[in-house]
């Protein structure tokens, strides 16, 4: 207990304080630079009440027996928020944030429910990531007043993750050349942005990633092939109860779009899309239940074109009604146009085979969307999920470790 402490410019940090069960800054309205809190495993009560600022970064973790966070007049967080390993946590308050300065980082808090309006009631802008995985009961995400996601928003490895609330996004990764990492959330219905107008910055590259070589290296891709995919794209995969993603308001896309094996997924609309994917990838494939018209993109303008366009693998009659440029006319609905029987039979199919993938193009092909799909982003896809299958069969099936 420190009664009497109103501001400190340096850190405030605690860890392992195995026997403390309060922690108590009743009159703490600044921070200068990081407030830490970690491994204190009975820490059961918090007193921040009066704190408006934390310059550097909050950081709470492995507290197992803290069961409400709450800082009702924190304004601003300058660099990271970071909540994760909390095993007791059930209630989450921050009622003034409005900007977080770097990265939103909420993940393997097992006992949170609701990611609800109470939790950042007035948040409206994150200047880095949004990242929430890894949370085993977490079953709604809703907050109300966010407008821009700066760099990438990542929701993945929420098994019991229903609704996701965000009517206000306006921009993502817009500064960044980044986009979004939807998936293994198994109980995810919708996917609904229903404000949302920017996607990706595609003049913004991520420096020297190893993308494109990595990509070339376990699939024999060539380069001219991969070039110039360091960026990251929107990535929707591997949610077997989404029925329907929908984005009506999205106008610029300056990344690429993947979605893959959303098993149930019947309708994707991207209604107001103009422009956008220039030298990108997009990608539908492996959706057997995304049907005629299941693609909605009426408003695309002529002019930029993707670096790879496939929509093969999805049900057998799919197709797009009136496609508004010419590299959507391979799957446009005319039945004299494509045998999409004989297209569904081929699976995987041979589109974009190199010859150097060796004696199995196909095998090979399959290997490269996987690899480049999930190799889009630094470590995520890489965390362990027991709730899921391996993501790396193809590559040990194809004979590439």
């Amino acid at each position: 207990q420190l009664p009497l402490l109103r501001r400190t410019t340096s850190h405030l940090r605690m860890w392992q304080l195995n026997k403390v069960t309060t922690i108590d800054f009743p009159a703490l309205e600044l921070i200068g630079e990081d407030l830490m809190l970690s491994f204190c495993w009975r820490l059961e009560r918090l007193n921040v009440l009066k704190l408006l600022e934390i310059d550097e970064d909050l950081e709470m973790y492995v507290l197992h027996s803290l069961e409400t966070i709450s800082f009702p007049n924190l304004r601003q967080v300058g660099e990271d928020l970071e909540l994760y390993t909390n095993d007791a946590l059930t209630a989450i308050r921050f009622a003034s944030l409005k900007l977080i300065g770097e990265d939103l980082e909420f993940f393997d808090n097992t006992a949170i429910l609701e990611f609800d309006q109470d939790v950042f009631p007035r948040l409206e802008h994150v200047d880095e990531d949004f990242e929430v995985y890894l949370c085993a009961q977490l079953q709604s995400l809703d907050v109300p007043q966010l407008v821009r996601i700066d760099e990438d928003f990542l929701l993945f490895g929420n098994p019991n993750l229903v609704t996701v609330t965000l009517p206000l996004l306006e921009d993502v990764a817009a500064r960044e050349g980044g986009g979004m990492l939807i998936t293994d959330n198994l109980a995810l219905t919708h996917f609904n942005l229903t404000s949302l107008r920017r996607v990706g910055n595609s003049t913004a590259r991520m420096g020297s990633r190893d993308g494109s070589r990595d990509i070339r290296l376990y699939t024999g891709a060539f380069r001219w092939q991969v070039r110039g995919q360091e960026a990251r794209p929107i990535l929707i995969a591997h949610n077997p109860k989404l029925l329907s993603i929908s984005f009506p308001e999205l106008e610029i896309l300056n990344t690429g779009l993947w979605i893959q094996r959303n098993h149930k997924l019947q309708n994707i609309s991207l209604d107001s899309l103009k422009s956008g994917l220039c030298g990108q990838f997009f990608v539908i494939r492996f959706q057997p239940n995304l049907g005629k018209g299941g693609l909605h993109v009426p408003s695309l303008e002529r002019g930029c074109t993707p670096a790879l366009v496939n929509l093969n693998c999805n049900s057998p009659d799919f197709c797009v009604e009136n496609p508004p440029v010419l590299w959507l006319r391979p799957w446009m609905c005319r039945e004299s146009y494509h045998d999409y029987h004989h297209r569904a039979r081929t699976c995987p199919d041979p589109f974009f085979a190199n010859v150097g993938c060796g004696r199995n193009p196909e095998r090979c092909t399959s290997v490269f969307y996987d690899w480049a799909m999930e190799n889009s982003y630094d470590f995520e896809e890489n965390v362990v999920q027991p709730w899921v299958s391996s993501r790396f069969a193809p590559y040990r099936a194809a004979g590439h470790h």
